[in-house]
């Protein structure tokens, strides 16, 4: 059962803008909850068509969709909620509210600020896989995952999607946009380019080493299996951070080639066991 149970979730019509991972885990939370009328909206075809299969009421139409909610969850890619939402405003009753899922949030408050004004509540609930599409969805994918939320001057309306996503199972932690991508930078969006530069690095030197990788590997480049057109779009809108942190990890690999000199075995121990310690503060 979701977390909050019947009856917390402070929105009855609520309409989920592209399902793919993480909205159509939206819509499945909501359709297992039972406490509010879901309808689902893409621009692809194939994305409806999995969703009404699903049994998801669907609407093609962003001015028709406007009518149908009173919280609109923007979960397309980050480059297209500024247009999909310029469609969408006119036609918004004025207590609708609008949250989203975006891993970046400082160009959307940008964006979306002036356009939505105090009715938008930008939200990332930290939770996903390498997999993409209504496929991958899932009901319980956000059980016990944190979810950032950046206040609108509405108080209201923040502790409202505070609730929306804490009735889907998400510990919500209020934060500015500007800390949110600094962080997101590191835990995240660094992994991701991590395991490309590691794929590069074995690909440049020994193209025929990946078919005997074993689950070292596997493990350690996972995330390159994601979706590169979503990844181009998140780690540019995130580009300062993601180079500050790639600065650092530059740092670090200078340190490490350093450690790798001969005598330095002690040292070396000291390094490994320091990341591995730093490894059990990871939530889970």
């Amino acid at each position: 059962m979701i977390a909050g149970g019947v009856g917390s979730l402070p929105f009855r019509r609520v309409a989920v803008l592209g399902p793919g991972l993480i909205g159509g885990s939206v819509a499945l939370a909501l359709q297992r909850a039972g406490t509010a009328s879901v309808v689902v909206w893409s621009a692809q075809a194939d994305e409806l068509l999995a969703a009404r299969m699903a049994g998801f009421a669907t609407e093609e139409s962003l001015v028709a969709l406007a009518r149908r909610a009173d919280l609109f969850v923007l979960c397309v890619p980050v480059g297209a909620m500024l247009p999909v939402s310029g469609e969408l405003v006119p036609h918004l009753a004025p207590e609708a509210t609008v949250t989203d899922v975006g891993s970046v949030k400082a160009p959307l408050e940008r964006e979306l600020r002036p356009l939505l004004g105090d009715r938008f509540v930008g939200a990332h609930p930290i939770a996903g896989s390498e997999r993409s599409g209504f496929g991958a969805a899932r009901a319980d994918l956000f059980e016990d995952a944190r979810c950032f939320v950046v206040p609108s001057p509405d108080a209201a309306r923040t502790t409202a999607v505070e609730r929306f996503w804490g009735a889907l199972g998400c510990r919500p932690s209020r934060i500015g946009a500007e800390e949110h991508d600094a962080i997101v930078a590191r835990t995240s969006h660094l992994a991701h380019a991590t395991a490309a530069l590691l794929l590069h690095a074995i690909e440049r030197d020994r193209p025929n080493a990946l078919e005997f990788a074993g689950p070292g590997l596997r493990d350690t480049s996972r995330l390159a299996s994601s979706d590169a057109v979503l990844w181009t779009g998140i780690l540019m809108a995130n580009r300062d951070e993601v180079r500050a942190a790639l600065s650092s990890l530059a740092f670090e690999t200078g340190r490490l080639q350093e450690l790798l000199k001969p005598g330095r075995e002690a040292e070396l121990g000291e390094y490994l066991e320091l990341a591995r310690d730093a490894r059990k503060r990871i939530p889970g």
